[in-house]
């Protein structure tokens, strides 16, 4: 088993590569045995190809939170640097220094006017950058609140998280804020208390959305305040970044267990791994059809298809095909291709004469098909 304790301030490297402004949230257990213990069910491992990957501009810039700017490209927060950054869907990066120094950069959403809008945790500030890299700070009336993630919502308003007041806050663009109380449901070193949200997002349906790392749940907010939360499967994942998905759904990251999640509107959830272990997944975004993920540890931005996750195994009739065609049939299918039986001698070409699950069935994506030849 590996632990270590994860810290989220995000101010954590300096130009002498030493921690520093930072608070420590949570602890990390990582063991083999999580899912023979119950603690979560099994993940979908992603298709080959579903993924590319791309370095940051600056060394151990920390890349955070992600976002779809009006004009096409992707912006992102690198919070160990004091910079905004921007991308475009293919690839090439800019960025954009803050005023303020050690101000922490998070959260970052588009705006009502084109803008883009980010938190300043460590500046208490929130901040507004134009598409030609123009920025303008403006501080928020709670102190010591740490604004986390922020994001655009119904009327032109936009909601942001408070982890350390417990509270989902609202400010209008002339700059009025309002703040919604949370259950002090969170769970941190065995102690009961604030629930820690984090990521936020506006939702398909009209509500808002966001992740509570304490309380492993994914919260909704109405325009109106009125609060619903939904428990994530696996104990300890610590929640962070949510976006709304090309697909109808809202997407999460997982950052204590290498995993995306996918949350319905309905409440439903189901999560995958990411490529790269130890990777830290961390802020979210939908663009192009994609959804797109920030990785801490691997100073990497990565790119996934939610249809590739999405699809269906439709089981394909594989009786009297060599095991070539069978396994491009099941390809197309969107299926694996499991244990292969055959035979250890044999004077002919051989066929697929049985296989498991039997041809119609409509399963998970990936899931493998077993064959005997003969």
């Amino acid at each position: 088993m590996l632990s270590w304790s994860r810290e989220l301030c995000e101010r954590v490297w300096d130009t002498a590569h030493s921690v520093r402004g930072c608070r420590v949230v949570g602890a990390l257990a990582v063991s083999a045995g999580l899912a023979s213990l119950g603690w979560a069910p099994a993940a979908l491992a992603a298709p080959k190809g579903a993924f590319s990957e791309f370095p940051t501009l600056t060394e151990r810039s920390q890349p955070s939170r992600i976002t779809a700017g009006p004009e096409g490209n992707l912006w992102f927060t690198e919070s160990a640097t004091d910079k905004i950054g921007r991308i475009t869907p293919s690839g090439k990066m800019s960025e954009f220094a803050i005023p303020t120094a050690q101000s922490g950069p998070r959260g970052i959403t588009a705006g009502p006017e084109g803008d883009l809008w980010f938190t300043e945790g460590l500046a208490d500030k929130i901040g507004r950058i134009t598409p030609s890299g123009a920025i303008t700070e403006f501080s928020i009336s709670t102190p010591g609140s740490v604004p986390y993630e922020i994001t655009a919502g119904p009327g032109g308003d936009l909601w942001f998280t408070q982890p350390d007041s417990n509270q989902i806050g609202r400010i209008t663009p002339s700059g009025v804020i309002t703040e919604f109380a949370l259950p002090q449901d969170g769970i941190y070193l065995g102690k009961v208390g604030s629930s820690f949200p984090y990521g936020i997002a506006a939702g398909p349906d009209g509500n808002i959305w966001f992740t509570e790392a304490f309380a492993g749940k994914i919260g909704q907010i109405t325009p109106n305040g009125a609060i619903s939360e939904f428990r994530i499967h696996t104990r300890g994942s610590d929640a962070d970044g949510i976006t709304a998905g090309p697909e109808g759904n809202l997407w999460f990251t997982e950052e204590s267990s290498d995993k995306i999640g996918r949350i319905t509107p309905r409440g439903k959830i189901r999560d995958f791994y990411v490529p790269t272990a130890l990777s830290r997944p961390d802020g979210i975004a939908a663009a192009d059809g994609a959804i797109w993920f920030t990785e801490v540890f691997t100073n990497k931005i990565v790119r996934v298809s939610p249809r590739l996750l999405t699809a269906k195994c439709l089981v394909p009739h594989l009786k009297g095909k060599t095991l070539v065609q069978a396994k491009k049939l099941l390809a197309r299918a969107n299926c694996g291709v499991g244990t292969v039986a055959k035979p250890s001698q044999h004077k002919h070409e051989l066929v697929v004469i049985s296989q498991k699950p039997p041809a119609g069935k409509a399963l998970t994506g990936g899931t493998k098909v077993s064959v005997r030849l003969g």
